[in-house]
């Protein structure tokens, strides 16, 4: 009974990680599990060794050296300190305010849209619509983000550019809205320049505030001929 409730919160954090609805890993966010792994893992100590002290301990400091002999090294899989600057969010954000309009549309992937649902929309409420094809979508603040679904990770250069080519009112880009903007943050960097390599958006301005955060705009796409 102990070991199940000691599990469930792993498991709880896990289906809402599945339906994207939290983030899992090495973040602040799941630090509450903790506080149920310490206690499985040091009930698991007692009885590998008979409730004895002295080689509890002792098998204890081992699993701390291995730890950090062959873990992550802390701070390896963070964005360095001086990316972590609220300052480069801080102008990102009035940068969007200042040049993205309501018939514009704001793309970006699931990690990066928790950062604008954050700091875009004041740390408000807002719902989050499932398009049948995957995507999903959001507006605050009389902006509209569309963003990848939990699986799709980061933003390439090959998705967008698939996308931009494939899109119509169907995915929600391109042909519905004013102007398309890509939102890249977060561990993925250099989206926009690897997207300049490519036909098509070599001419793209890239506004970067940081190492880790970037905004540039899709140039625009001429309607489908019609079929008939």
């Amino acid at each position: 009974m102990v070991a199940l409730l000691l599990a469930m919160p792993f498991a709880v954090n896990w289906i809402a990680v599945v339906a994207g609805l939290y983030p899992y890993g090495r973040t602040r966010q799941c630090m509450f599990l903790v506080l149920c792994a310490l206690p499985g893992v040091a009930v698991a100590l007692a009885r590998m060794v008979g409730n004895s002290m002295v080689p509890a301990c002792g098998l204890a400091l081992l699993m701390v050296i291995g730890c950090h002999a062959f873990g992550t090294l802390q701070g390896r899989d963070l964005l360095p300190r001086a990316e972590q600057r609220h300052e480069h969010m801080d102008e990102m954000m009035e940068f969007v305010r200042r040049n993205i309009g309501p018939n514009d549309l704001i793309y970006t992937d699931q990690a990066t849209s928790y950062q604008l649902r954050h700091y875009l929309c004041n740390q408000k409420p807002v719902s989050v619509d499932v398009s049948p094809e995957g995507s999903e979508s959001f507006r605050c603040e009389g902006l509209h983000v569309v963003f990848s679904g939990p699986n799709a990770g980061a933003l390439t250069a090959q998705g967008v550019d698939a996308r931009w080519h494939e899109s119509d009112d169907r995915l929600d880009l391109g042909l519905s809205s004013e102007h398309v903007w890509v939102v890249q943050g977060g561990w993925a960097s250099g989206l926009g320049e690897e997207l300049q390599h490519l036909p098509w958006f070599t001419k793209i301005d890239v506004h970067s505030f940081g190492r880790y955060l970037e905004i540039f705009r899709l140039p625009m796409r001429l309607p489908r001929p019609a079929q008939g």
